[in-house]
């Protein structure tokens, strides 16, 4: 073919390439991309997928001719090369794949580092304090000055008498009966005694008799004075006379006393009340025999003595017992501890269980002023008006006393006493969270607390049900079970309290469909109340010796395992 004709058909062929050829930066000449330095060899295809089946055979023809058209020297076969753009751009690409591949890794791998430690630090923590006690405490709280005292006692009148027979006869009628109000000297029966009549009667013509004989024996003994001043008898003789006056002036006294004994013996039979009161008690009857030294012979028909037969003697028994009520007495055993703060007129009030919402007022009107060694109380005796007669006699009572003691003692849980070869103790947490053993005095017992005299300050942390493993001087971690701080509770290693969680509150009941809530028969039927909510309990802030962190005020707690508690659970 010839030459030109050739040519043609190289640029036929060639025409496709344009395109491609000015993308990679070609001029359009043979001499290679327009960037290719003077004489450099002709580069093929940027990329393998770029070449076109009409390029490639193109670049064959021409390297088959054996040399350039324009002489470029010897002909190069065609190779793939990347551009140098393209080679920075993945290099840089990798560098960002490691980078961010870096990141992620340290995102990943830092987060659970610090898990591990954080849980090895807990389990480090909690194996310490599986080998510290855990024991539960309670802050001890001085008692009110003010402090209330009830006392037992039984109703008794301010004055009770046992009415008895002093002349034996037998009773003629008697006048009242029980609960009839009497006055002083009031006649309450009468006695039938002839005989003591017949002795009085007796007793009264002996005195006329003595003094008859005294005014012959006064006559007789004033002559012969006279005789003795004429010295017509002898002294010797005129004292004869004398004393046989003497004497019959002592007879005639002799017979007046023996006169008013027989007039107050049959004085006493009528029986008279000894003051003013009310007849509790009448155990004769009209007909009964009764005797100057108490006995009675006959039934006992106000019911007092039983069943007692007809005809029986019962020795001791009284006629009538009257009693005076418009002042009641309470007598009352007063504990040794509050002996010193009872004086007299001390209020105090008295209540009766029949009589419910009613106080009557008393006061102290006397004590023993001596401490009953058997008991170790104070007899004391209280006071109460009972001028409408609504306290009655023999009722069980109670009395109420306030006193206002100077050094109240500190109330302590009785769950806290230990007994052991040194008496009564209690174990008190100090600030390095030991538990110290403390002797105590102990004052009243109230069961679930009792009193502490001594051997506690208002301060104090004891420990509640103490177990027999714990020592004195022993390190302990503390719970608090009250409102207070424990202290030791937040030291290092310390155990937890559960977490308190707020409760929902409980859902309003609400009536059935309609609205009305109306039950069959048309009867209207109101809807249950709603429950109260739930309240949490408050956390009561109070810091404790040994307890580094504070607590917070309110609200959950949010403890997790391993961790102390120092407030109240």
């Amino acid at each position: 073919m010839p030459d030109d004709a050739r040519t043609r058909a190289d640029g036929a062929d060639q025409a496709p390439l344009v395109p491609v050829l000015a993308a990679q930066g070609y001029d359009g000449t043979d001499g290679g991309p327009a960037d290719a330095p003077a004489g450099g060899a002709r580069t093929g295809a940027a990329k393998p997928g770029d070449a076109k089946p009409g390029a490639g055979r193109a670049a064959g023809d021409t390297g088959g001719g054996g040399s350039s058209p324009t002489g470029g020297g010897a002909a190069q076969p065609d190779q793939e090369h990347e551009p140098p753009l393209s080679r920075q751009k993945l290099v840089i690409g990798a560098i960002v794949l490691v980078v961010l591949f870096a990141v992620l890794l340290l995102i990943g791998l830092l987060p659970r580092h610090s898990k591990n430690k954080e849980l090895a630090e807990r389990a480090e923590r909690a194996a310490a304090a599986d080998s510290v006690p855990l024991v539960s405490v309670t802050r001890v709280e001085r008692a009110p000055a003010g402090s209330a005292l009830e006392l037992p006692g039984a109703l008794q009148p301010q004055q009770d008498a046992s009415v008895y027979a002093r002349a034996s006869g037998y009773v003629r009628r008697w006048y009242v009966d029980i609960g009839a109000h009497v006055h002083r000297g009031q006649v309450l029966a009468t006695i039938e005694a002839p005989d003591l009549d017949q002795q009085l009667a007796q007793a009264k013509q002996n005195v006329a008799n003595q003094q008859a004989t005294l005014a012959l024996n006064k006559v007789t003994y004033d002559r012969w004075k006279v005789l003795y001043r004429d010295s017509a008898v002898t002294e010797q003789e005129l004292d004869q006379y004398k004393g046989s006056y003497e004497a019959s002036v002592a007879s005639v006294a002799a017979a007046q006393a023996d006169e008013r004994r027989l007039e107050a013996l049959v004085g006493f039979e009528s029986v008279t009340a000894p003051f003013d009161g009310v007849v509790t008690a009448r155990n004769v009857d009209a007909g009964t025999f009764v005797t100057s030294t108490g006995t009675v012979s006959g039934s006992l028909p106000a019911g007092a003595g039983g069943n007692t037969q007809l005809g029986a003697t019962t020795p001791g028994t009284e006629l009538f017992h009257v009693a005076r009520i418009d002042t009641m007495r309470v007598y009352v055993g007063v504990p040794q501890a509050y002996a010193p703060s009872v004086r007299v007129g001390l209020k105090a009030a008295v209540t009766v269980q029949e009589l419910p919402g009613q106080n009557f007022d008393g006061r102290v009107a006397r004590t023993a002023s001596a401490i009953d060694a058997s008991s170790r109380t104070l007899l004391t005796e209280v006071d109460v008006v009972n001028l409408h007669g609504e306290l009655l006699p023999g009722t069980y009572a109670s009395a109420h006393f306030q006193f206002n003691r100077p050094s109240p003692p500190i109330m302590m849980p009785s769950t806290a006493l230990i007994f052991r070869g040194n008496g009564p103790q209690a174990a008190v947490i100090g600030s390095d969270s030991s538990a110290h053993f403390h002797p105590l005095t102990i004052g009243r017992d109230f069961g679930s607390a009792m009193e502490v005299i001594t051997g506690l300050a208002d301060t104090d942390f004891v420990v509640n049900d103490p177990t027999d493993d714990l020592r004195d001087g022993q390190r302990v971690h503390a719970q608090v079970a009250a409102e207070a701080g424990a202290p030791g509770g937040n030291s290092p290693g310390g155990r937890p309290t559960a977490p308190i969680i707020d409760q929902p509150n409980s859902k309003e009941v609400k009536p059935p469909a309609g609205g009305t809530g109306q039950a069959k028969g048309g009867a209207a039927k109101p809807a249950a109340p709603a429950a109260p909510a739930y309240k949490p309990p408050a956390q009561v802030q109070e810091p404790a010796p040994g307890s580094p962190v504070t607590a917070p005020a309110s609200g959950p707690a949010t403890g997790s395992p391993g961790q102390s508690a120092s407030h109240g659970s």
